[in-house]
């Protein structure tokens, strides 16, 4: 007769139909099984569900249920791992698959891997909902552009009109308008094509050439009053409900402010205020608060003045070792606690970008160390992990993820590179704050709105904090890649 080697959990509705199930190979489960038995059992009665628990012991999995070995709920360590088997049980419980967690260094994430940002969706959906306009605030890193997507997703489930558009590249309010018909028109709010330009646009599945012509010929076609078009495009969404998510807007406004300020204050007048005596669509634009300093010194207030501050912190160090934890699991390398508490150390202010690279070199370096070894692969150490980070994050192999700082400086004036180094050199080696007139000092040759311009660019690119009259480098490991005399800008 076999032996049970499966501990099955099944969840019933009142009508005794199956709601959720899993099935769990206790194969390689460590010694005594009756412990493994009972903590599983246990975590499955601590699952938040109303419906009825059944559970039992079985030689084979019923047809159709998902099976997780045992192994998925074992620390490195081959202690078990109460907390993830208890959120797997609650997904399970509430009729859902486990996820499983991929390495998205540097790309967005979706679904599940955008782990303590779902507080933040709801907020910004309920903020919009009662007619609300926001500046999704946070440096580069921060997860900003998978907030946009996770909100446009959510808005589109309740059946709203959403418009989501990249804007770094644009410098002119006309592009802008341009760019916003184009992606409307892509993204389904079809009422635009009654505006003068719009009625013979190319179809979704138009060539690439097609659409380009007809970019080309707009912007022609509204060169001589770009706004006017502009508020004809805000209105049209504004009818259609649409809400407008505009994201890296500061690097708009970086651009377009070295050109036609007057042309760039009408232009926004009109995205806000739509045609004539009406208004412009529900607006989230995207930036840290450095983008805020720039509005005021710019004199935007009466444009975008009213954008409600809705702040993206770092993770919680809840939410950041869960993350570390199932990044780790994700890529079949079961971590210690003492692993993930190490990933946590070695960054510092848990942003997940820095916690998704030291894991991705973690990985690659254990993956190194293990390659002679025989048997079952050791668990990824504090050692290994601290030596991911020293060679490979903060050395020249950590180039590739510190790229998108690094080409920041394309959109720094030659004039202002030098300053910007020195701000960031002063900034890396400080033991505490420093003020504004320290950092102003460092900087003879700027003028007093070219350095306040400075700032807003290093709130936004390189996470500069402040605290009143003073600064700070946020993040650890900016902070340790500057004190090696990493020189992303310029030498100094």
């Amino acid at each position: 007769m076999n032996e049970p080697r499966f501990y099955e959990l099944r969840w019933l509705d009142a009508a005794g139909a199956v709601t959720g199930s899993l099935a769990i190979d206790l194969l390689n489960a460590p010694s005594p099984l009756a412990d493994v038995v009972e903590r599983i059992a246990g975590a499955a009665a601590c699952a938040a569900t109303d419906r009825r628990l059944r559970t039992r012991l079985v030689p084979a999995p019923a047809a159709g249920a998902p099976v997780r070995p045992v192994t998925d709920y074992l620390w490195g360590d081959g202690a078990m791992n109460g907390e993830r088997l208890r959120r797997h049980l609650t997904a399970v419980a509430a009729g859902q698959r486990p996820h499983r967690f991929t390495l998205r260094t540097g790309v967005p994430a979706e679904g599940c891997d955008l782990v303590g940002r779902q507080g933040v969706v709801a907020d910004a959906c309920a903020l919009l909902s009662g007619g609300k306009s926001l500046h999704l605030m946070a440096p580069r890193r921060y997860g900003k552009t998978s907030l946009l997507r996770a909100i446009a997703e959510e808005l589109r489930r309740r059946q709203r009109p959403v418009v989501l558009l990249e804007v770094e590249s644009l410098d002119r309010i006309g592009t802008l308008a341009v760019q916003l018909a184009a992606q409307a028109l892509r993204d389904g709010v079809d009422s635009l094509r009654v505006l003068p330009g719009l009625g013979a646009w190319p179809p979704a599945d138009a060539a690439p050439s097609a659409v380009m012509s007809a970019r080309d010929g707009l912007l022609e076609q509204i060169r001589p009053r770009p706004e006017a078009f502009l508020a004809e495009v805000a209105g049209g969404l504004a009818d259609a409900g649409a809400a407008v998510l505009l994201d890296e807007f500061s690097r708009f406004l970086f651009g377009a402010l070295a050109g036609d300020e007057r042309e760039l204050r009408r232009g926004l007048a009109r995205l806000r205020g739509g045609r004539e005596g009406g208004r412009g669509p529900d607006l989230v634009v995207a930036g840290s608060s450095g983008l805020r300093k720039l509005i005021a010194w710019h004199d935007l207030e009466a444009a975008l003045g009213d954008l409600e501050p809705l702040a993206l912190e770092p993770l919680s160090p809840q939410e950041a070792a869960v993350l570390v934890e199932e990044l780790f699991y994700g890529h079949d390398r079961p971590p210690t606690q003492q692993g993930v508490h190490a990933v946590l150390d070695a960054v510092g202010v848990p942003i997940p970008y820095f916690l998704q690279a030291l894991v991705h070199h973690a990985l690659a370096e254990h993956a190194r160390e293990i390659i002679p070894s025989v048997g079952p692969a050791p668990p990824v150490t504090p050692a290994t992990v601290d030596r991911a980070y020293r060679r490979r994050l903060l050395d020249a192999e950590g180039n590739e993820f510190f790229r998108p700082f690094r080409l920041r400086e394309r959109g720094y004036p030659d004039a202002l590179r030098p300053a910007a180094a020195a701000v960031l050199a002063r900034l890396a080696v400080a033991t505490g704050l420093v003020s504004r007139d320290r950092l102003r000092a460092a900087c003879p040759g700027a003028s007093d709105a070219q350095f306040e311009t400075l700032l807003a660019w290093l709130h936004e690119d390189y996470d500069v904090g402040a605290e009143g009259a003073e600064l700070f480098l946020r993040s650890k490991v900016l902070r340790e890649r500057w004190a090696l005399r990493e020189a992303w800008l310029t030498e100094i």
